[in-house]
């Protein structure tokens, strides 16, 4: 016994799957969710993005990206008949390495610049040492980003003067550079 049976097939509605180029830059240190672009948009769609690193979740739709070199990122995205696109994004890093260091600041309890703060976009490390002109180190932080010096020695306000600093600056991409300069107390 035979049985035909003519069957019509209705392919699934085709998806598309994009990245907007315009944001896919940021500082080294700063994070940027990933925002893909999927016509026409469905709740049910699964997402697998690889690599997996710098990323706070690999199966998400907006995952948020933090690395600390420029990445490139593969997004598979399936529907719920199995169909899937592919596209590829980069995350570019910039990285200027510079270090904002004070020449200057007044420790006298005003409220303003009492404290000397070193600001490095993307350190993970900073290193300060600190003399005064007869060459004896009168503050040291040993890696802290958040380190102030109050412009006191052992417990006691210095006075008004030029100070020497070295600075070593350790970079979240494991790079390290070098600043040195002086710095001047003033009342």
């Amino acid at each position: 016994c035979v049985v035909e049976e003519l069957v019509t097939l209705t392919a699934p509605d085709p998806f598309t799957l994009e990245f907007d180029p315009d944001n896919d830059t940021i500082n080294i240190g700063e994070s940027l969710v990933l925002e893909p672009i999927v016509q026409p948009y469905d709740t049910t769609y699964s997402y697998s993005w690889q690599p997996a690193i710098y990323l706070d979740c690999d199966t998400c739709e907006n995952p948020e990206s933090s690395p600390v070199v420029t990445t490139p990122y593969e997004l598979t995205v399936y529907d719920e008949n199995g169909c899937r696109e592919t596209a590829r994004f980069t995350v570019y890093v910039e990285n200027d390495k510079k270090a904002f260091v004070p020449n200057v600041f007044t420790p006298n309890g005003d409220g303003l610049n009492d404290t000397w703060v070193i600001r490095a976009p993307g350190a993970k490390r900073l290193k300060i040492s600190v003399w005064d002109k007869w060459g004896e180190l009168v503050y040291r932080s040993n890696g802290s980003l958040n380190a102030e010096w109050d412009g006191t020695y052992k417990g006691k306000v210095l006075p008004a003067d030029v100070f020497v600093y070295y600075i070593e600056v350790e970079y979240l991409d494991l790079q390290k550079t070098a600043v040195k300069g002086s710095v001047t107390i003033l009342k």
